[in-house]
């Protein structure tokens, strides 16, 4: 199962699969991005956009599909690094249905993960 190519505001996002046998076959898919960094406007509107666009392909293309998006967000899911913005994923945060952001407890204030900003993985509910 190949991810349409997209040309979102800031890459290609790479998307592979993989199936495994527990009780029977289950198939998943990684989804890696690489968002702009940054914290001008110019980059958070480029995150912006390729977040939007990201959900978009994702849920016409794989709706109810077990699907990891994993990479540098280069941002927060509690709010942007550029200040007075919302998080440029608050799209995939609104849709608590079909995305399940399971490294949202480690964005809060002093934990970081890697130079001074966290790095987050999202998933959708598998």
């Amino acid at each position: 199962m190949d991810l349409p190519i997209i040309i979102s505001a800031t890459g290609i996002p790479t998307c592979f699969g993989l199936k495994w046998r527990l009780t029977g076959r289950k198939e998943i898919s990684f989804v890696l991005i690489h968002a702009k960094a940054d914290n001008d406007p110019a980059s958070y509107n480029r995150r912006l956009g390729g977040s939007l666009e990201l959900k978009d392909s994702l849920d016409t293309y794989y709706a109810g599909k077990n699907v990891i998006i994993l990479g540098d967000y280069n941002d927060n899911f509690d709010k942007s690094i550029v200040t007075g913005k919302p998080s440029p994923y608050q799209n995939f945060l609104n849709d608590a249905v079909r995305y399940n952001p399971i490294t949202r407890p480690l964005n809060v204030p002093g934990i970081s993960l890697h130079w001074g900003m966290p790095i987050l993985l999202s998933t959708s509910k598998l």
